[in-house]
């Protein structure tokens, strides 16, 4: 069955097509319309399922009503949740999500961009923008989307001076430091990636230092020793999501032949925690009777292994960031934003055992 045109109607209405965009979207205001006729036009646009053309109304408003969404290799998990969130955030409004996702280069990164700018995006969500070794960004690429008038939302600050949600990485390591030393442990163990301590460019690894710094916060109020110890990323030839795990075994290969032996580790990423604990228990450490883990970013895997992963939680970035774009679009103000941290209490920590067994099964 062919599909109503707003012209057909505005005949059946005995009105003007422009009544019928206004009766139904309120647009343009200069045009009045009073609540019998509005009324009336309504009861037949759903007794005949009128849908408006949602490209004309774009066209004729000089927008294109995407919006591209832009990230990175090895982020797969969080930007399918993020855009999910995203598109819930939008419901009720005439725009569409489109996906962009690059190997995590400057170019690959760049040609993604020039892609959307060609598709006319009225919006850009930006996922861990890219920012190499040496400090490069593609912040030129991304400054000529804002003069073209594109609005530009990032998830954490890369580019400096665009809109960006960020997570206060220093707080929510400093919370799932004070949440084991209250349940007990004193001697709590942070592996970090050697990386980190790269001060080449300010802002590479910066995440991960800020890490540090709220684990050496936390432990210094408790007057209590820190133990955090760097170690290189092995090449296993996964990546994403499976190399985080394959780094949480490989942690544990080397955290139970360290003279010492702690109670309790701390780890910046769930899915490091998630490999420590595979690799533990096959070697017989029951978690968390004989030791706890706690992760640093709570996720929905997080939830199903044995044991569940004690971790932290912010607030839900992509339903803010799909509201701080409609925002942004509307042309009202918007700032940068830091997510509000909190703990999220399952099975992988517990108090410390009395009598720890040793780390080696």
């Amino acid at each position: 069955m062919p599909r109503m045109t707003r012209r057909e109607l505005a005949q059946m209405a005995n009105v003007t097509p422009a009544v019928v965009t206004a009766a139904l979207t309120g647009r343009p205001q200069s045009i009045r319309v009073s609540d019998r006729t509005a009324d009336r036009i309504r009861l037949l646009a759903k007794q005949h399922n009128y849908q408006p053309d949602i490209r004309a109304r774009a066209l004729s408003q000089g927008k294109s009503m995407l919006l591209a969404y832009l990230s990175r290799e090895g982020a797969q998990y969080w930007n399918w949740h993020q855009v999910q969130d995203i598109q819930v955030a939008l419901r009720g409004t005439d725009y569409s999500v489109i996906l962009h996702h690059h190997r995590g280069t400057l170019e690959d990164e760049a040609y993604h961009v020039q892609q959307a700018l060609r598709q006319r995006v009225d919006g850009l969500f930006v996922c861990g923008g890219f920012l190499s070794l040496d400090g490069q960004t593609n912040e030129p690429l991304f400054r000529h989307l804002q003069d073209e008038g594109v609005r530009i939302l990032q998830f954490y600050n890369v580019i400096p001076g665009l809109v960006s949600i960020n997570h206060d990485d220093r707080a929510m390591s400093r919370m799932a430091t004070r949440h084991l030393i209250a349940q007990g442990h004193r001697r709590i163990t942070f592996p970090m990636y050697v990386s980190c301590l790269d001060q080449r460019v300010p802002r590479a690894f910066l995440h991960l230092r800020n890490q540090v710094e709220g684990y050496v916060e936390a432990m210094g109020e408790a007057g209590l020793t820190t133990d955090v110890w760097h170690f290189e990323a092995p090449a296993t030839g996964r990546s994403g999501l499976n190399q985080m795990i394959d780094h949480g075994m490989y942690v544990w290969s080397q955290l139970k032949q360290r003279p010492g032996r702690p109670t309790a580790v701390l780890l910046h990423h769930d899915l490091q925690v998630i490999g420590l604990m595979r690799s533990a228990m096959a070697d017989g450490i029951r978690i968390p009777r004989d030791l706890s883990v706690m992760g640093c970013c709570d996720m929905d895997l997080s939830q199903v292994t044995s044991p569940a992963v004690t971790t932290i939680s912010t607030d839900d970035s992509g339903m803010l960031a799909g509201r701080m774009m409609l925002d942004m679009l509307a042309g009202r103000p918007v700032q940068d934003v830091f997510l509000e941290p909190s703990v999220v209490v399952r099975e992988s920590v517990a108090p410390p055992p009395d009598d720890p067994r040793p780390l080696r099964g």
